[in-house]
């Protein structure tokens, strides 16, 4: 939990930095603090689940829309992920949602 702490300190003295603040050091300063929240949540136990070009799995991925394979091998590939799963220690917390790829109604 301290290390969580941390990540927000980090947040408030970017919430907390002027409006003449530069643009690209904005980023910057958000970036670091991604990468520094990712790195606790992964040695936490936390598993983003970005699915793009795997077989789509069900018990994983919660299909929001399909669209048509580009050629057969690809029939039930995720297409593209709208929002990325997670999982906690092996177990799902959210399924990805995903665009799948279907070859179905095609003769």
């Amino acid at each position: 939990m301290s290390k969580l702490i941390d990540v927000l300190d980090d947040l408030d003295r970017l919430v907390a930095s002027g409006a003449g603040t530069p643009l690209p050091a904005l980023r910057e300063g958000l970036s670091a603090v991604d990468r520094k929240l990712w790195k606790e949540l992964e040695e936490a136990g936390v598993e983003r689940i970005d699915p793009i070009g795997s077989a789509f799995d069900p018990a994983l991925h919660e299909a929001v829309s399909t669209t048509p394979a580009p050629d057969h091998s690809k029939d039930q590939t995720v297409a593209a992920t709208f929002q990325p799963g997670y999982r906690f220690k092996g177990a799902l917390v959210r399924p990805a949602r995903v665009q799948v790829y279907s070859d179905q109604g095609r003769h």
